[in-house]
């Protein structure tokens, strides 16, 4: 037999300011772990809470703005305490919607793997961090 489960997390005050409300908001991050197959952990999004609409109306959006370059990278420094250097450094990918502001990365690429665009989102990723680090040199 086997058995596997889906965990759903939501903060005190951050998701909710009441236990009905934080029951909700985790009961709603665990059907979106659920979605995403056997042992997942998912925090609470507000995006969660948005009608199936809403869900429909972000993925065209992500689609749009992987066509028209609006993603973007931040760069993490990687910093080796020992030594204090920097060793390297994480690029970060970005995406400030027009009318939801930033989106979380834990929300598009859930959203993009769903939908079967998370390859353009890793070439966007690779060719843009490889052009900058050759810009910087």
């Amino acid at each position: 037999m086997n058995i596997s489960g889906g965990i759903g997390l939501a903060c005190f005050p951050n998701d909710a300011d009441n236990y009905r409300d934080l029951l909700t908001a985790a009961n709603l991050a665990l059907e979106e772990a659920k979605a995403l197959g056997h042992g997942q952990l998912r925090l609470y999004d507000h995006f969660f809470g948005e009608s199936v609409h809403s869900r429909l109306q972000l993925t065209n959006d992500l689609k749009q703005a992987i066509s028209h370059n609006e993603l973007s990278l931040v760069y993490q420094p990687q910093f080796d305490a020992c030594n204090l250097t920097i060793t390297g450094v994480e690029a970060l990918l970005r995406w400030q919607h027009p009318q939801h502001g930033m989106v979380p990365p834990d929300v598009f690429i859930g959203i993009a793997e769903q939908q079967g665009f998370i390859g353009e989102i890793t070439d966007f990723v690779c060719d843009t961090a490889i052009r900058e680090l050759q810009q910087a040199r």
